[in-house]
């Protein structure tokens, strides 16, 4: 066994040298503890958050479904798609998913995945360059430059599948082939498509150059060309499908396309978010806000290199000796040039400075936004540069010259990126001490009795702290809609916040669902009606709502670590009148549908308002209850509806139903309430107002607020009346 490790080894040296060589640089920039498949705290942090949970959720999915890649579990109906869109290398995870009952509970492939790339990287590089000569040392250093490519190395920190830059060299490579190799092309076409669809879309140009060029060197019929691409489209079409790729209908385009670009100087911008990151001599290049996205700094070594290959090129362009020649690299280039084209976009920057910007037919920027990230397309043209000018270097200098050269010139690039180096190491190490905030053991308890997670965030209480909740769903087998997809349903995410909002206004909630609040406003509804047998209140910083769980029989009532669900004494409430206008101290009276108060009052900005008062006093059982509301009509939409009809309810029970006339301005409604009707809620008081004429300023032509306004309330009283 040994001796046939001996021979391996010594028949595949150079091979064997760039592995090692890899591994040592993957060492030096990323924390090894990230290799351990059972350590996921890593990856609790932005993107790498729901690349790993998208897995974690897709483990658990049926194993007989169609399509392959559907995760419904991970989104529920507010984004639930497939896995092929939430950029965790899909082809390792329905790899792995057929493996899943012998996996551990805690498992990810996300930092072996990072080391396979480095492997690919350094493997594939080498074998490209070794086209170029016959050399054996050659190679190896040139292989260490694209290990050390800023590009590569940016990436690998924020999307794994993002990282696999070896199948753009695989692609060069494949071209590079003097030979049909079509069927190398479906394959690597296929597995592009599963590990990133980004990078899928980049190769196509290169496979249709090459098509050309082995039209051109075999003379090959167009007929035979033309099945190929048919074939090749048929399995992809098949591979898309099953991965999911059409469960979303809206939503795979949308913004970004001419903001996340290439800067006409990215080759030589070694600054990241304004930051000198890659380069500790050069400086950095003030560019557009979304440039960061075409990141292309060739390093400083590369840049040395560049114009020291173009002198020999120059002198000997009309020889025969440019070898290059024999691989017919014109298709190449002209799609290269094609890649290059649209990374810029057609908001062309250079530096910070706009050169122009080209408005574009709406079909294109709809086909255009698809990938809507352009700027990554210069990864392609990117790794050409490398690859032309080692190829030039092996020509026209000589071996120990150009070993001389390379070696001088990599470690100038290797100092000029050790700040980069150290960033990365730390970035890891430092993200492997994350921890959960949920540490009580009664979060052990909530799946005994639920089987999903509903974490209510709507647009205007933004969607922050998901990640953590999502983690803990999916751990538990718990579906949840804390989720984060690279491509969303927009109409379905709409529909989802629009019944989850009604579903707590209505208070019906499910019964198998716990409910982790971020809104604010549905929170103070929620948890003022909530019954006894409701578990409400913080734990370990989130709001939790728990329906029914005290019917639970086999849930803990050792509750110690859950906080009071709020404050009461901010809702108490002596009989004064409560002003609405910015003049006053904060409401806080207001719990849920009403905009910033302005000088004249608060309008409400939902098609329902609520009002929460608690009486410090009693109740009387020998009085009754009056409501005195002063109020109007929206001003700005006095002169399109001349009145406001509104449906008051108090504790759930309607009262009755009131209309402000446009004409009137501020006008006073005394609505008289029965006592009965506040025992309802001890001695809290709910107040809520309906609003039949509620209008959106969008729909009234009027400016882009979407925002249903009803009335406009300058103050409210409660008195006690005879």
């Amino acid at each position: 066994m040994i001796s046939h490790i001996k021979f391996f080894i010594k028949k595949n040296i150079s091979f064997v040298v760039v592995l090692i060589i890899s591994f040592i640089i993957f060492s030096l920039v990323v924390d090894l503890g990230v290799i351990n498949p059972t350590t996921i705290n890593w990856l609790m942090d932005g993107d790498s958050g729901s690349h790993f949970l998208g897995w974690q959720f897709f483990r658990y999915s049926p194993m007989l479904q169609w399509p392959i890649g559907a995760n419904s579990n991970y989104g529920l109906d507010w984004a639930s798609s497939s896995i092929i869109y939430v950029d965790s290398v899909p082809l390792l995870a329905i790899f792995l998913k057929f493996f899943n009952s012998w996996l551990p509970e805690n498992f990810q492939y996300s930092g072996l995945w990072l080391l396979f790339c480095f492997f690919m990287q350094g493997f594939i590089a080498w074998k490209i360059l070794s086209k170029f000569t016959n050399n054996k040392f050659l190679p190896i250093i040139g292989s260490i430059f694209f290990l050390i490519a800023p590009s590569f190395l940016f990436r690998i920190q924020f999307h794994y599948g993002l990282s696999a830059h070896w199948l753009i060299l695989y692609a060069i490579y494949l071209y590079l082939e003097n030979k049909n190799v079509l069927k190398h092309w479906i394959f690597l076409l296929v597995i592009s498509f599963l590990i990133m669809p980004y990078l899928f879309m980049m190769l196509i140009p290169i496979w249709l150059a090459y098509l050309l060029k082995i039209r051109k060197l075999f003379t090959l019929p167009d007929k035979y060309l033309m099945s190929h691409i048919f074939i090749a489209s048929l399995v992809l079409y098949i591979v898309a499908a099953a991965s999911g790729l059409f469960m979303i209908s809206d939503g795979t385009g949308g913004g970004g396309y001419g903001f996340f670009k290439a800067n006409l100087l990215t080759f030589f911008d070694p600054g990241v978010f304004g930051e000198p990151l890659w380069s500790k001599i050069l400086p950095d290049i003030v560019n557009g806000g979304g440039d960061y996205e075409g990141m292309a700094f060739l390093g400083l070594g590369m840049i040395i290199l560049i114009p020291i290959s173009l002198y020999p090129l120059l002198r000997n362009f009309n020889s025969r000796k440019i070898s290059l020649h024999n691989f017919y690299v014109g298709p190449l280039i002209f799609s290269l040039v094609l890649l290059f084209i649209y990374a810029v976009s057609n908001n062309i920057y250079f530096g910070e400075y706009q050169v122009a910007h080209i408005p574009l037919p709406d079909f294109i920027s709809n086909l255009a936004s698809k990938m809507r990230t352009g700027g990554r397309f210069v990864w392609p043209i990117y790794y050409g540069c490398y690859v032309a000018t080692f190829a030039v270097i092996f020509y026209y200098f000589k071996t120990s010259r150009a070993i001389a050269l390379l070696v001088v010139v990599l470690f100038i690039q290797l100092y000029d990126s050790t700040n980069a180096f150290k960033h990365h190491k730390e970035k890891f190490s430092r993200l492997l001490l994350i921890e959960s905030p949920m540490k009580s053991k009664i979060w052990n308890e909530f799946p005994k009795h639920y089987d999903q997670v509903v974490w209510v965030a709507l647009p205007r209480s933004g969607y922050t702290d998901w990640m953590f909740i999502s983690e803990y769903a999916g751990i538990n087998k718990m579906g949840t809609n804390a989720a984060h997809l690279g491509r969303t349903d927009y109409t379905k995410m709409a529909l989802f916040n629009d019944r989850l909002e009604q579903l707590i206004l209505n208070n019906n909630f499910r019964d198998k669902s716990l409910y982790i609040f971020q809104d604010e406003a549905l929170w103070n509804v929620a948890r003022i009606r909530a019954t006894k047998n409701d578990l409400v209140g913080t734990l370990n910083g989130y709001k939790i709502f728990a329906p029914h769980y005290f019917n639970c029989d086999s849930c803990s009532n050792n509750l110690d670590d859950i906080k009071d669900a709020g404050d009461s004494v901010l809702y108490k409430y002596n009989m004064q009148k409560i002003d609405f206008t910015s003049s006053s101290i904060k409401n806080p009276y207001l719990i849920y549908g009403w905009n910033t108060p302005q000088e004249d009052g608060s309008f409400t900005i939902q098609n329902e308002a609520y009002i929460y008062v608690v009486f410090e006093k009693n109740i009387g059982s020998s009085k009754k209850l009056q409501m005195k509301l002063n109020a109007s009509t929206i001003g700005f939409s006095s002169v399109l509806i001349e009145s406001q009809r509104v449906n008051i309810y108090v504790n759930d029970t309607h009262i009755k139903s009131v209309t402000f006339h446009a004409a009137d301005g501020f006008s006073e409604k005394n609505i008289l309430i029965p006592v009965d009707t506040l025992n309802t809620l001890n001695k809290g008081f709910l107040i809520n107002f309906v609003f039949e004429d509620a209008m959106a300023p969008v729909d009234l032509g009027l400016h882009n607020d979407s925002r249903p306004h009803g009335i406009n309330v300058n103050n409210l009283q409660l008195e006690w009346i005879n």
